[in-house]
């Protein structure tokens, strides 16, 4: 009777068993396109995520290479320049849109140009197929800003192609540690150190490369590169200021100074020629050099506070009474000392010569005096060859000197007045790009 009773009980648990192993295939079925609807979301949305953040990265690329073409002042190549980095960097040209705006800070500064750029891209999809669509659409935004223009550089040449565009002649001990040298050329010998010569600077960026000749020559320097960006000029927007045109006959006829001298703010027609051993002082302001030059030679002195000489050609506005435009010449052993304006349009500007004159290198410009010479302030010649030279001056604190020129030679011990921080002059130097949105 036991015996029966235990066979019975394990026929039914084994019924049991059986049926219940068989309702799981029901719930399997049903289970089984949820589970595969969300494998397949899963796909698509694993897709969209990868698709998304690759197109973030290319949107930062081309705001990047946007900004830097507009901090550059290439304005018409700022969506050549981002479109080609958004496609660099995974767009696929002709599967999307690509909207770019750029919007203009304030001029010669370029703090606040902006370029914003927004991609939207089809991204093919695999379960939403079944539902009839094909792709999904997948967007990005990036902002980045011309923050401001680093100041790097007491040294700029312009040239874009000339061998030598810098170049030292001579016996030349050139201390500038907390400033840079920077040469546009493209030229494998865009910069010649040359003859007996030591150099000691923070940077030197260049557009070429450089060669040392002679026997004796040393450079030092923290960083250089060769092969980069030219650097843009920050006072290419800066202009001669109005003047009364001079007369023909006044050009003829530039001031002849032979004693000494106190010589006050206007427009020399015919420039200035002084000469001898005499003491020569400029009151603060603006001296406007109108068809003739700015010409000092012998010995003595030139002391000039606060002051800006501005090299033009006597037409005034206009610019057609004379084709002659004044230069720059100061010679002999007279010591010299030119601190620039202080304030107002040629702010930290102590030589400025009209980029309209000629670019006949047999008209130079020169200060090389053979006493001490200092400079604080910028000296621009942008389409003429700058020469600099003279000794370097007792105390070199407090003092900034720049020079921007087509090309530059720098000969005997030239002073350099790097102690440019906290000035207000226009940088000179790369722009700073940052991402902002």
């Amino acid at each position: 009777m036991d015996l029966v009773v235990t066979e019975t009980l394990f026929v039914q648990l084994r019924s049991y068993l059986r049926e219940s192993r068989g309702s799981v295939m029901p719930l399997v079925a049903l289970t089984l396109p949820v589970l595969m609807s969300l494998s397949g979301l899963g796909v698509d949305a694993s897709s969209w995520l990868m698709a998304q953040r690759n197109l973030q990265t290319a949107a930062d690329a081309a705001a990047m290479a946007g900004a830097w073409e507009a901090g550059r002042g290439f304005q018409d190549k700022v969506n050549y320049s981002a479109e080609k980095e958004a496609v660099n960097n995974g767009f696929v040209d002709g599967q999307g849109s690509i909207a770019i705006e750029f919007s203009e800070g304030n001029g010669s500064s370029v703090t606040g140009d902006n370029v914003e750029v927004v991609l939207r891209q089809d991204v093919p999809v695999f379960f939403l197929r079944l539902l009839g669509r094909e792709s999904i659409t997948v967007e990005a935004a990036a902002t980045a800003a011309v923050t401001r223009v680093s100041d790097e550089f007491c040294i700029l040449s312009l040239d874009r192609s000339q061998d030598g565009a810098l170049k030292t002649s001579g016996t030349v001990d050139l201390m500038m540690p907390d400033c840079g040298i920077a040469v546009n050329s493209a030229s494998d010998r865009g910069m010649i150190v040359n003859g007996n010569v030591e150099i000691t600077v923070q940077d030197v960026h260049l557009s070429g490369e450089y060669v040392i000749t002679g026997n004796s020559a040393e450079l030092t320097y923290e960083d250089l590169v060769v092969g980069a960006p030219p650097i843009l000029d920050p006072y290419e927007d800066l202009e001669v200021p109005a003047f009364a045109a001079c007369t023909s006959a006044s050009i003829k006829k530039p001031l002849k100074i032979t004693s000494s001298t106190t010589l006050n703010p206007g427009v020399y027609c015919g420039g200035i020629s002084a000469s001898g051993n005499n003491t020569i002082t400029l009151n603060p302001g603006t001296y406007i050099m109108a068809g003739g030059s700015f010409d000092v030679s012998g010995g003595g002195s030139l002391v000039g506070n606060g002051v800006t000489i501005i090299l033009t050609n006597g037409g005034g506005s206009s610019g057609t009474t004379s084709t002659t435009y004044g230069q720059f010449n100061i010679t002999g052993n007279r010591s010299i000392s030119l601190t620039a304006s202080t304030s107002g349009t040629y702010e930290g500007i102590a030589v400025f010569q009209d980029r309209r004159a000629p670019s006949n290198t047999a008209q130079g410009n020169f200060l090389t005096g053979g006493s001490t010479v200092v400079v604080d302030g910028l000296m621009y010649f942008p389409n003429q060859e700058l020469n600099y030279g003279g000794s370097v001056a007792t105390s070199t604190s407090g003092h900034c000197t720049r020079m921007i020129a087509n090309t530059v030679i720098m000969h005997g011990t030239p002073f350099i007045g790097n102690d440019c921080e906290g000035r207000n002059e226009r940088p000179i130097g790369n722009p700073v790009i940052r991402l902002v949105g």
